[in-house]
């Protein structure tokens, strides 16, 4: 019986032991305290949460201290320093084009192997020294890989730069010095300069606001806006001045008199002469068309009244021709009556000299009398 007692004694204080070390100490290693991790879903990892005591002891989330593998509790100065890997002061945003060096604060020991990954270098380029280069505009992000641990990815927007100057350009012939720098112009009263443009640098460079066109000297030239156009109107000196975004380019005309007047205001006029003369042209093809069609139309009038006066003329002999009766010569003489009843009236014409008449089988028309 007491043999029994013992046992069950036994087994209750082996239980409580187990129990106190599952549940309430963690016995580590200093080894395993500094490279204790969890995985962070890249590979790369951190420290367990320990806390320390007021002695400068680890305790686990219980509160308990945490030991050795001899049982003994660990001091936080004792525990080794984990490795890291931090990229310090990266920008933000970068312009195309530009660079910069990346650097980075760790503990690894001197002569680690780093190396260096973007995630778009299409966007973004990195050199095994840290340097990015800014490709085109984009977002991308990059970290830098040791053997042991990885650093935290820096994300980078970039942009395309802002203009740093911008050229004037323009087709005319007068002008083409403006492509190889020239920025001075002699042109005479008159002149005309029509579509002006220009380029930003360097070339694809950010634009934000819009262009404005300016004149220095609005007494000797014009300037229209919308067409771009240039107009010398008086003697002396001017400059057209272009601004965007803060920056800015000029060129000067120095203009002078010109003796030949068309060339002054022919210029001016020949547009407006042109478009007179379309008009002109114009009217003058309408008047025209609606002359022939009043011609038409007259020819057609008289055309209706020549039938009209035919017809009636011709309905005028037929009715002198069913009124006409038979004749008979008395004393010589032809004789016609017209009408019918009382009051007819007789009409006596002369028989041919040689004394022939319509025989006197056929009635007598008008073709018997002279």
């Amino acid at each position: 019986m007491r043999d029994r007692k013992k046992l069950r004694i036994g087994v209750i204080v082996l239980v409580v032991v187990l129990v106190a070390a599952l549940t309430c100490t963690y016995v580590l290693s200093i080894a395993d305290l500094a490279y204790a991790t969890e995985d962070d879903g890249r590979g790369g990892g951190g420290m367990i949460d320990l806390g320390v005591d007021d002695e400068g002891y680890y305790v686990d989330a219980n509160g308990q201290r945490v030991l050795d593998a001899n049982g003994e509790p660990i001091k936080a100065a004792e525990a080794p320093e984990a490795p890291f890997l931090n990229i310090t002061s990266p920008p933000a945003t970068m312009d195309v084009g530009t660079q910069t060096v990346l650097y980075l604060d760790t503990n690894l020991p001197e002569g680690s192997v780093i190396y260096w990954e973007s995630s778009d270098p299409d966007v973004v380029t990195v050199g095994e020294n840290g340097l990015v280069t800014a490709v085109a505009p984009g977002e991308a992000w990059i970290r830098a890989i040791a053997e042991e641990v990885r650093s935290s990815e820096i994300e980078i927007t970039v942009n395309q730069p802002p203009p740093t100057g911008v050229k004037i350009l323009c087709d005319e012939s007068a002008l083409s010095g403006l492509e190889s720098g020239k920025t001075v112009f002699d042109i005479k009263i008159g002149d005309v300069f029509n579509d002006f443009s220009y380029e930003l640098i360097p070339a694809g460079a950010r634009q934000q606001g819009s262009p404005e066109w300016s004149l220095s000297n609005p007494d000797v030239a014009t300037w229209n806006n919308s067409r771009k156009e240039f107009i010398a109107t008086g003697a002396g000196e001017t400059d057209l001045v272009l601004t965007i975004d803060g920056v800015s380019a000029r060129i000067t005309f120095r203009i002078t008199e010109n003796e030949n007047l068309f060339a002054v205001y022919g210029k001016r006029i020949l547009p407006y002469a042109i478009a007179l003369v379309i008009v002109i042209v114009i009217v003058a093809v309408l008047i025209s068309m609606a002359n022939k069609e009043k011609e038409k139309r007259a020819k057609a009038a008289a055309r209706k009244r020549r039938a009209e006066q035919e017809r009636a003329e011709r309905e005028r002999l037929q009715r002198q021709q069913q009124e006409a009766v038979p004749y008979s010569p008395v004393d010589g003489r032809a004789s016609l009556i017209h009408g019918q009843g009382v009051g007819a009236r007789r009409v006596d014409d002369t028989i041919q000299p040689n004394g022939d008449g319509p025989p006197p089988d056929r009635p007598f028309t008008l073709d018997d009398i002279e």
